[in-house]
This record gives C-alpha cells, sequence and structure tokens, in this order.
C-alpha cells in the first residue's frame, strides 16, 4: 500500500490561507500553483491513504476552509474555528471532516493531532504513531514542506527507523523550497539523498561490527556498479570469513578498480573508507595479508577469526615462498612452531575457541574468564608473532 504523510504549520503569511501561494515545480518537469503542497503531491503520487499531520495549534481551519469545509455544519466549523484560536484542536473534530477532505481530494484523507516533538519522549512518540500507521512493504512518501522546521530533521530518522524496524519502503521525501524561488517558481527537492547517506553510514557500522563488507553490495549496485561486480565484492568478504585470503584477493582485484571509479556522487563520499577496508593484499604476499587480517578481525572483536589468521600468518611466514601453499611445508613449520612458547599459547587459544570446552590448560580457562584478558594476551601474542605492522 502507498501511504502519504504531509505536514501542516501555523504559518500566518496569508489572512486566508496561512501560506502564501507558489508555482511548485518538480525534478520532472510538472508544475502546480497550490497554497498547500502535500495534495499536490497526492495528486503525482496517488497514495491510497493521505496523512495529514499537525499539532493542536496548525492551521488547520485555513487548511479545511481551503477545501471546502463551509459545506459542514455551522456548529461544527464555529467549534473548528474556536479551537483553532485557541490552540486546541483535537482529533475527535477532525474526523468530522475527513469524509469532506477525502472527497475534495479524491483520496482517503486522515486528519492526526501530533506533538511538537519538542523532547526525547515527544519525538519517540511521534515515531512510535508513524509505526502503528505503517507495515511492512508500504511504500511510503514524506511531504515536510509545512510544518515545525525541526521535522525535517525527525523525518529523515523516522524513515530509517521505519525502514529498518518496520520494512517500510521510503520512496520520496519531498520539500517545497519556498525560500528559493526564483522566476516565479519554487522547486521541490528530493531528500532521499539524504537517507541513502545513512544507509552507507549504518553499513559501515556493520562492517566495523562484523567485519562483512558484503554489507555494501546492494548500495554499490544502486551506485551503478555492474551486479556481478558487486557479487564479487560480496564473495571476497565470504572468502575472508571462512579463511582463504587467496580466494578472496583473486575476487578484490576484479573489484577494487571498480570502487575505484565510483561517480555517484553520495557512493564517493564513502570510495576511500571503502578501499581502505579491502586494500589488504595491494602490498606483500600471504602471510601479509594474514597478519593484516587478523588485525581486522581483532579489532571487530571476533577472537576466533583472528585467532586462526594469526596462527595461518604465523605459518606463512615461516615457509619458504616458493612452498606457501603447499600444505606439507606448512604442516612441517607448524609442528617447528610447536616449541615455541608463544605459538604454543596461541595453539592452545585456538582450539578452547574453536571447541568451545574448557581447556586442560589452566592458563588458557583463566585467559578465557573475560574479554578483556583474553584481548590482552591475544593482542600480546599477535604483537610477537606477526611481522611488525601497524596494526588493522
Amino acid at each position: 500500500m502507498k501511504i502519504q504523510i504531509s505536514f501542516l504549520g501555523k504559518a500566518r503569511l496569508d489572512a486566508k490561507t496561512g501560506y502564501r501561494s507558489a508555482r511548485y515545480s518538480f525534478q520532472n518537469g510538472t508544475e502546480a500553483e497550490a497554497v498547500f503542497l502535500g495534495p499536490e503531491i497526492a495528486r503525482i503520487e496517488r497514495p491510497e491513504i493521505f496523512y495529514i499531520l499537525g499539532t493542536a495549534g496548525s492551521m488547520w481551519d485555513m487548511l479545511l476552509d481551503h477545501y471546502g469545509a463551509d459545506t459542514e455544519d455551522e456548529n461544527t466549523i464555529l467549534e473548528l474555528w474556536e479551537q483553532a484560536k485557541n490552540e486546541t484542536v483535537t482529533e475527535e473534530l477532525l474526523s468530522r471532516f475527513e469524509p469532506i477532505l477525502s472527497k475534495k481530494l479524491g483520496v482517503t484523507c486522515c486528519l492526526r493531532v501530533i506533538s511538537y516533538a519538542k523532547n526525547e519522549a515527544e519525538q519517540a512518540g511521534l515515531l512510535a504513531r508513524l509505526a502503528e500507521w505503517l507495515h511492512k512493504d508500504d511504500e511510503l512518501v514524506l511531504d515536510v514542506t509545512h510544518g515545525l522546521r525541526h521535522l525535517p530533521m525527525l523525518m529523515l530518522a523516522a524513515s530509517h527507523y521505519l525502514e529498518q524496524v518496520r520494512g517500510v519502503k521510503v520512496k520520496e521525501i519531498y520539500y517545497g523550497a519556498l525560500e528559493m524561488t526564483a522566476d516565479g517558481k519554487t522547486p521541490v527537492l528530493s531528500l532521499k539523498g539524504m537517507l541513502r547517506i545513512l544507509d552507507w553510514v549504518q553499513a559501515l557500522a556493520a562492517d566495523n561490527s562484523s567485519g562483512n563488507y558484503g554489507v555494501f553490495q546492494d548500495l554499490l549496485v544502486a551506485s551503478n556498479m555492474a551486479p556481478a561486480v558487486s557479487q564479487s565484492l560480496a564473495d571476497a568478504a565470504y572468502f575472508e570469513r571462512i579463511t582463504n585470503p587467496i580466494k578472496a584477493k583473486e575476487k578484490l582485484t576484479k573489484t577494487q578498480p571498480e570502487i575505484e571509479k565510483l561517480s555517484d556522487p553520495l557512493a564517493a563520499l564513502f570510495r576511500h573508507e571503502l578501499i581502505a577496508r579491502t586494500n589488504w593484499w595491494r602490498n606483500g604476499q600471504r602471510g601479509d595479508w594474514e597478519s593484516k587480517l587478523a588485525w581486522r578481525w581483532f579489532n571487530s572483536r571476533d577472537y576466533l577469526r583472528a585467532v586462526i589468521y594469526t596462527q595461518e600468518a604465523m605459518i606463512s611466514l615461516n615457509v619458504e615462498n616458493a612452498h606457501i601453499n603447499s600444505f606439507p611445508d606448512r604442516e612441517e613449520a607448524r609442528e617447528k612452531l610447536k616449541d615455541n612458547p608463544q605459538a604454543k599459547q596461541l595453539f592452545k587459544l585456538r582450539n578452547a575457541l574453536a571447541h568451545g570446552v574448557v581447556s586442560q590448560d589452566q592458563k588458557t580457562n583463566q585467559l578465557l574468564a573475560n574479554e578483556q584478558s583474553l584481548r590482552s594476551e591475544l593482542e600480546h601474542l599477535m604483537q610477537v608473532l606477526l611481522k611488525p605492522s601497524v596494526p588493522g
């Protein structure tokens, strides 16, 4: 279901309508002369339900008078004017005008009174009300033109919340920029790009916590990267997670040149960060790559993968490059490292973390008793066993 939500403020720029009439110009070339932008957006978007939200002090009287509320019972009209004057408009009163407005605009209209959202509790309350009206896979069109000035920022957060928590698809966020009027035309801006920025920021946070940069796949496709190339990025992230840096490198050699060429303005904001997270294979050999990945997983607090990569890096650094991928040679190096006290402790940690059982070694059990003791010891072992380089 497509749902539109518009806001109503309390401007008194015009004695009859509150707002000045403007010739709104949409990005697709459509133009409309209107006082209230929301209904014009509804004519273009054709939602099934059109919510108009305002406070108890919004200019409901002017909105409804503009769209024919004078056909309602005279006592009801007088009550509306009185409540509007005293800034005490209620939803019960507004519900009597919904049939009139719905018939006038050709869409089911719902008039709702909201708080001023002046503190965290009221802001959270507004988001909770929005969530009540919207359901999974609903398509949402937001119009933040008319309303309190802090609402556009709140609605940006609300859009992200509704997408992530309710499964709503935000189609567009409109803003009629009256202050940008030129040559008699007022541009209607799209603010959805700001929502895409939040998607990228969320993906960065997800990668920070999970070490899985495959979360960027859909964002890159939306930024005009070929699906096959973005799939290679997701594949590389998968091979990293199963401790196969050779295969991961093979995939990244296909994706990184395309990342460097990203021209989409929003994706370009994050290009450098994405390159930094996927360029571990640019220099050195397998042991260097595994060392960098060990530190990456350590920083993500995935200690099992950090231990596994440290172990593999340690072995790679003790095998001649000509035999670095030879299983027998790697096993021979592993056996020799068992006499190294730090390597021996690493092997014990690896077994305890991988199997999730109590170790027969008392020191290992003590290290696993809390995260800080494990983290401190593992960091020390990595600094000793891996090539001296900047961690991460």
